[in-house]
Protein backbone atom coordinates (compact mmCIF):
# COMPACT_ATOMS: atom_id res chain seq x y z
CA UNK A 1 0.00 0.00 0.00
CA UNK A 2 1.56 3.57 -0.61
CA UNK A 3 1.54 5.82 1.81
CA UNK A 4 -0.38 9.01 2.15
CA UNK A 5 2.64 11.47 1.54
CA UNK A 6 3.35 9.95 -1.77
CA UNK A 7 -0.39 10.03 -2.82
CA UNK A 8 -0.50 13.61 -1.88
CA UNK A 9 2.71 14.43 -3.34
CA UNK A 10 2.89 12.16 -6.91
CA UNK A 11 1.12 13.61 -10.62
CA UNK A 12 -1.03 11.11 -12.14
CA UNK A 13 -1.65 10.84 -16.21
CA UNK A 14 -4.99 10.34 -17.39
CA UNK A 15 -4.43 6.26 -18.27
CA UNK A 16 -3.59 6.02 -14.57
CA UNK A 17 -7.15 8.63 -13.45
CA UNK A 18 -8.49 5.81 -15.96
CA UNK A 19 -7.45 3.29 -13.84
CA UNK A 20 -8.21 4.64 -10.43
CA UNK A 21 -11.23 5.78 -11.19
CA UNK A 22 -13.02 3.26 -13.71
CA UNK A 23 -14.15 6.03 -15.87
CA UNK A 24 -14.41 5.47 -19.46
CA UNK A 25 -12.39 7.29 -21.77
CA UNK A 26 -14.95 9.39 -23.49
CA UNK A 27 -16.20 10.92 -20.15
CA UNK A 28 -12.67 11.81 -19.21
CA UNK A 29 -11.60 13.29 -22.49
CA UNK A 30 -14.57 15.51 -22.13
CA UNK A 31 -14.43 16.51 -19.14
CA UNK A 32 -10.83 17.30 -19.24
CA UNK A 33 -11.61 19.55 -22.57
CA UNK A 34 -14.52 21.41 -20.53
CA UNK A 35 -12.15 22.08 -17.37
CA UNK A 36 -14.93 19.60 -14.94
CA UNK A 37 -10.91 17.83 -14.34
CA UNK A 38 -7.97 20.44 -13.89
CA UNK A 39 -4.47 19.33 -14.83
CA UNK A 40 -1.43 20.21 -12.44
CA UNK A 41 0.61 20.17 -15.63
CA UNK A 42 0.15 20.26 -19.92
CA UNK A 43 -2.71 21.76 -21.13
CA UNK A 44 -6.03 21.27 -23.07
CA UNK A 45 -4.52 20.92 -26.15
CA UNK A 46 -3.69 17.66 -28.41
CA UNK A 47 -0.48 15.82 -27.59
CA UNK A 48 0.33 17.48 -24.52
CA UNK A 49 0.80 15.47 -21.65
CA UNK A 50 -1.48 16.12 -19.27
CA UNK A 51 -1.39 15.25 -15.64
CA UNK A 52 -3.27 15.41 -12.27
CA UNK A 53 -2.97 16.09 -8.69
CA UNK A 54 -4.47 13.42 -6.19
CA UNK A 55 -7.61 15.59 -5.15
CA UNK A 56 -8.82 15.65 -8.82
CA UNK A 57 -8.55 11.94 -8.65
CA UNK A 58 -10.80 12.33 -5.74
CA UNK A 59 -13.04 14.75 -7.57
CA UNK A 60 -13.55 12.21 -10.62
CA UNK A 61 -14.77 9.54 -8.34
CA UNK A 62 -17.19 12.00 -6.60
CA UNK A 63 -18.91 13.18 -10.06
CA UNK A 64 -18.60 10.10 -11.60
CA UNK A 65 -21.33 9.08 -8.40
CA UNK A 66 -23.31 11.90 -9.33
CA UNK A 67 -23.53 11.08 -12.75
CA UNK A 68 -24.90 7.61 -12.38
CA UNK A 69 -27.45 9.23 -9.78
CA UNK A 70 -28.53 11.20 -13.17
CA UNK A 71 -27.00 14.71 -12.38
CA UNK A 72 -26.73 16.47 -15.46
CA UNK A 73 -22.99 16.81 -17.54
CA UNK A 74 -24.04 20.76 -17.12
CA UNK A 75 -24.88 20.89 -13.33
CA UNK A 76 -21.71 18.54 -12.53
CA UNK A 77 -19.52 20.93 -14.70
CA UNK A 78 -20.73 23.80 -12.46
CA UNK A 79 -20.53 21.84 -9.27
CA UNK A 80 -16.79 20.96 -10.15
CA UNK A 81 -15.96 24.94 -10.56
CA UNK A 82 -16.70 25.59 -6.64
CA UNK A 83 -14.82 22.55 -5.81
CA UNK A 84 -12.11 23.97 -8.24
CA UNK A 85 -12.84 27.99 -6.21
CA UNK A 86 -12.43 25.81 -2.81
CA UNK A 87 -9.05 24.61 -3.66
CA UNK A 88 -7.55 27.73 -5.29
CA UNK A 89 -8.92 29.79 -2.19
CA UNK A 90 -7.57 27.47 0.43
CA UNK A 91 -4.09 27.72 -2.23
CA UNK A 92 -4.05 31.86 -2.33
CA UNK A 93 -4.64 31.55 1.70
CA UNK A 94 -1.65 29.22 2.44
CA UNK A 95 -3.94 26.65 3.69
CA UNK A 96 -3.42 22.89 3.85
CA UNK A 97 -3.80 19.15 5.05
CA UNK A 98 -1.34 20.65 7.74
CA UNK A 99 -2.46 23.62 9.13
CA UNK A 100 -6.31 23.28 8.24
CA UNK A 101 -7.14 22.12 11.69
CA UNK A 102 -5.64 25.02 13.20
CA UNK A 103 -6.92 27.75 11.05
CA UNK A 104 -10.61 25.50 11.64
CA UNK A 105 -9.75 26.37 15.67
CA UNK A 106 -8.78 29.86 15.05
CA UNK A 107 -12.14 30.09 12.39
CA UNK A 108 -14.70 29.34 15.31
CA UNK A 109 -13.11 31.21 17.58
CA UNK A 110 -13.18 34.24 15.76
CA UNK A 111 -17.19 33.47 14.51
CA UNK A 112 -18.35 33.28 18.48
CA UNK A 113 -16.39 36.24 19.66
CA UNK A 114 -17.83 37.62 16.70
CA UNK A 115 -21.43 36.42 17.64
CA UNK A 116 -21.53 36.94 21.49
CA UNK A 117 -18.36 39.63 22.18
CA UNK A 118 -16.47 36.87 24.20
CA UNK A 119 -15.22 33.72 24.16
CA UNK A 120 -16.15 30.43 26.94
CA UNK A 121 -12.49 28.60 27.71
CA UNK A 122 -12.85 25.36 28.71
CA UNK A 123 -9.72 24.26 30.50
CA UNK A 124 -9.47 20.92 31.83
CA UNK A 125 -8.82 19.85 35.97
CA UNK A 126 -6.10 18.73 35.54
CA UNK A 127 -4.40 20.92 33.60
CA UNK A 128 -5.89 24.23 35.22
CA UNK A 129 -3.00 24.68 38.01
CA UNK A 130 -0.54 24.67 34.63
CA UNK A 131 -2.95 27.45 32.72
CA UNK A 132 -2.57 29.53 36.12
CA UNK A 133 1.00 29.18 36.18
CA UNK A 134 1.71 29.77 32.00
CA UNK A 135 -0.85 32.34 32.02
CA UNK A 136 -0.97 34.16 35.21
CA UNK A 137 -3.50 36.90 34.07
CA UNK A 138 -6.41 33.97 34.28
CA UNK A 139 -6.08 34.61 37.84
CA UNK A 140 -7.92 38.02 37.43
CA UNK A 141 -10.69 36.19 35.70
CA UNK A 142 -13.76 35.85 37.08
CA UNK A 143 -14.71 32.03 37.65
CA UNK A 144 -18.63 31.33 38.53
CA UNK A 145 -18.97 28.88 40.74
CA UNK A 146 -21.92 27.91 38.71
CA UNK A 147 -20.01 26.85 35.53
CA UNK A 148 -17.52 24.73 37.71
CA UNK A 149 -17.99 20.84 36.38
CA UNK A 150 -16.92 17.50 36.92
CA UNK A 151 -13.78 17.42 34.49
CA UNK A 152 -13.17 21.33 33.65
CA UNK A 153 -13.89 25.52 34.37
CA UNK A 154 -14.95 27.70 31.90
CA UNK A 155 -13.34 30.88 31.70
CA UNK A 156 -14.87 34.09 29.79
CA UNK A 157 -12.01 35.44 27.72
CA UNK A 158 -11.45 37.67 24.76
CA UNK A 159 -10.37 36.75 21.45
CA UNK A 160 -6.92 37.20 22.29
CA UNK A 161 -6.88 35.57 25.30
CA UNK A 162 -8.49 32.77 23.97
CA UNK A 163 -6.21 32.49 21.19
CA UNK A 164 -2.81 32.74 23.78
CA UNK A 165 -4.93 29.64 25.60
CA UNK A 166 -4.94 27.74 22.84
CA UNK A 167 -1.18 28.00 22.34
CA UNK A 168 -1.42 25.67 25.77
CA UNK A 169 -3.88 23.66 24.02
CA UNK A 170 -1.78 22.36 21.46
CA UNK A 171 1.27 22.29 23.69
CA UNK A 172 -0.28 19.91 25.95
CA UNK A 173 -2.99 18.00 23.13
CA UNK A 174 -0.82 17.85 19.73
CA UNK A 175 0.97 14.74 18.34
CA UNK A 176 3.91 16.61 18.17
CA UNK A 177 3.68 19.12 20.77
CA UNK A 178 6.68 21.35 20.38
CA UNK A 179 6.70 21.55 16.17
CA UNK A 180 2.74 22.27 17.33
CA UNK A 181 3.68 25.34 19.66
CA UNK A 182 6.30 26.85 16.79
CA UNK A 183 3.66 26.52 13.94
CA UNK A 184 0.87 27.79 15.53
CA UNK A 185 3.52 31.15 16.70
CA UNK A 186 4.06 31.76 13.01
CA UNK A 187 1.33 30.81 11.75
CA UNK A 188 -1.88 32.44 13.47
CA UNK A 189 -1.19 36.32 12.88
CA UNK A 190 -1.89 35.30 8.57
CA UNK A 191 -4.22 33.14 9.42
CA UNK A 192 -6.47 35.89 11.37
CA UNK A 193 -6.14 37.80 8.12
CA UNK A 194 -8.05 35.30 6.13
CA UNK A 195 -11.81 36.37 5.90
CA UNK A 196 -14.52 34.19 7.96
CA UNK A 197 -16.94 33.70 5.48
CA UNK A 198 -15.01 33.10 2.72
CA UNK A 199 -12.95 30.08 4.76
CA UNK A 200 -16.12 27.98 5.89
CA UNK A 201 -17.72 28.51 2.13
CA UNK A 202 -15.17 26.81 0.96
CA UNK A 203 -14.21 24.51 3.94
CA UNK A 204 -16.78 21.62 2.96
CA UNK A 205 -15.86 21.60 -0.81
CA UNK A 206 -11.93 21.72 0.40
CA UNK A 207 -12.35 18.94 2.35
CA UNK A 208 -14.15 16.80 0.52
CA UNK A 209 -11.54 16.17 -1.83
CA UNK A 210 -8.52 16.28 -0.08
CA UNK A 211 -9.07 12.89 1.98
CA UNK A 212 -6.88 10.32 1.58
CA UNK A 213 -8.65 7.24 3.49
CA UNK A 214 -6.61 4.09 3.60
CA UNK A 215 -8.15 1.96 6.78
CA UNK A 216 -6.93 -1.13 7.44
CA UNK A 217 -8.81 -4.41 6.27
CA UNK A 218 -10.77 -4.81 9.76
CA UNK A 219 -11.94 -0.95 9.69
CA UNK A 220 -14.04 -1.50 6.42
CA UNK A 221 -17.59 -1.55 6.74
CA UNK A 222 -20.80 0.39 6.52
CA UNK A 223 -20.65 2.10 9.56
CA UNK A 224 -16.43 3.40 9.12
CA UNK A 225 -17.91 5.33 6.72
CA UNK A 226 -19.96 8.47 6.47
CA UNK A 227 -21.95 10.11 3.32
CA UNK A 228 -21.51 13.38 1.78
CA UNK A 229 -24.59 14.62 1.09
CA UNK A 230 -25.78 16.53 -2.43
CA UNK A 231 -28.97 18.49 -2.43
CA UNK A 232 -30.44 20.97 -5.01
CA UNK A 233 -31.15 24.48 -4.20
CA UNK A 234 -34.54 26.49 -4.20
CA UNK A 235 -32.70 27.82 -8.34
CA UNK A 236 -32.31 23.68 -8.61
CA UNK A 237 -28.44 24.09 -8.54
CA UNK A 238 -26.30 21.08 -6.96
CA UNK A 239 -24.75 21.85 -3.70
CA UNK A 240 -22.83 20.23 -1.15
CA UNK A 241 -24.82 20.12 2.51
CA UNK A 242 -22.07 21.34 5.28
CA UNK A 243 -24.11 18.27 7.50
CA UNK A 244 -26.74 15.89 7.48
CA UNK A 245 -29.71 16.31 4.72
CA UNK A 246 -32.48 18.38 5.96
CA UNK A 247 -36.17 17.93 5.86
CA UNK A 248 -36.39 20.83 3.64
CA UNK A 249 -34.18 19.81 0.93
CA UNK A 250 -35.93 19.40 -2.37
CA UNK A 251 -33.96 16.05 -3.79
CA UNK A 252 -30.65 14.91 -2.31
CA UNK A 253 -27.66 12.16 -2.79
CA UNK A 254 -25.47 10.80 -0.34
CA UNK A 255 -22.04 9.77 -1.80
CA UNK A 256 -19.55 7.47 0.13
CA UNK A 257 -16.46 9.37 -1.27
CA UNK A 258 -14.20 7.72 1.69
CA UNK A 259 -15.11 4.18 0.68
CA UNK A 260 -14.05 5.32 -3.00
CA UNK A 261 -10.85 6.61 -2.08
CA UNK A 262 -10.10 3.73 -0.17
CA UNK A 263 -10.95 1.39 -2.57
CA UNK A 264 -9.15 3.63 -5.21
CA UNK A 265 -5.50 4.06 -3.64
CA UNK A 266 -4.98 1.02 -2.62
CA UNK A 267 -5.04 0.16 -6.96
CA UNK A 268 -1.54 1.66 -6.29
Amino acid sequence: MTDKTSIATALYSRQQVARLTGIDDSTLNYWMREGVLLPAEGGTGRGQHRRFAYHQVNLALLLDQLRGFGVSLPAIKRLAERFHDAVAFFDASGLTRQNNDLAFDIMLLRQRVASQGHETFSIFDDYFEKHLTVFPWLRTKQFERGQRHYKYTDAVVSLDEALELKKLGHLVYGREPDLAYDVYDSEVERLLRIDVASYFKARSYWTAIMSIDQPSPDQVDESYYSALSFYRDAEGEWQLAAGDPSSDMRSYVGVYLERLTAEAWAKL
